[in-house]
């Protein structure tokens, strides 16, 4: 398969999995993830202190579709050649605790074999969301006032 159907893949995957939060069903039926995987598939999360592989990668994704259940992933930018396609995506959705309108956004790379995904490596903007939240202690304060760098 080319690049053009490469995307055309990646697309659908948000369309049909991503955006209809069935990731886990994907994953679980052999009938579904061969569509989408191969056998030797492997998820890599690169945001600090997320898992490594896939199993916990899809705990991550359980726990965001529990705190943002109309969460809805806008692809803004896709990137494909031979082997790789690259998207640059936008989430928007609804805080399931707080009811806050939130949105963040990340990078994926899909590694492609035969029209189905082999490895994804996934990186999203966790401070900013976080922040969007409240959770984040300003760098300056942390680090005990406003001279921070200056001699």
């Amino acid at each position: 398969m080319g690049a053009s159907e490469d995307e055309a893949v990646i697309r659908r995957f948000y369309d049909e999995v991503i955006n209809q939060r069935l990731l886990d069903e994907t994953l679980s039926s052999e009938e579904l993830g061969k569509r989408y995987f191969t056998d030797e598939f492997v998820h890599a999360v690169l945001s600090e202190g997320l898992a490594d592989y896939w199993p916990d990668a899809a705990h991550v994704e359980s726990m965001l579709d529990g705190a943002f259940p109309d969460a809805h992933y806008s692809l803004e930018d896709v990137i494909a050649s031979d082997g790789k396609v690259v998207t640059r995506w936008v989430a928007r959705g609804t805080h399931q605790t707080t009811g806050r309108w939130l949105r963040w956004e990340g990078v994926t790379v899909f590694a492609m074999e035969g029209g189905r995904i082999s490895r994804v490596w996934s990186f999203s903007d966790e401070f900013h969301l976080l922040r969007q939240l409240g959770l984040v202690i300003r760098l300056e304060e942390a680090l005990g006032g406003d001279n921070v760098g200056r001699e």
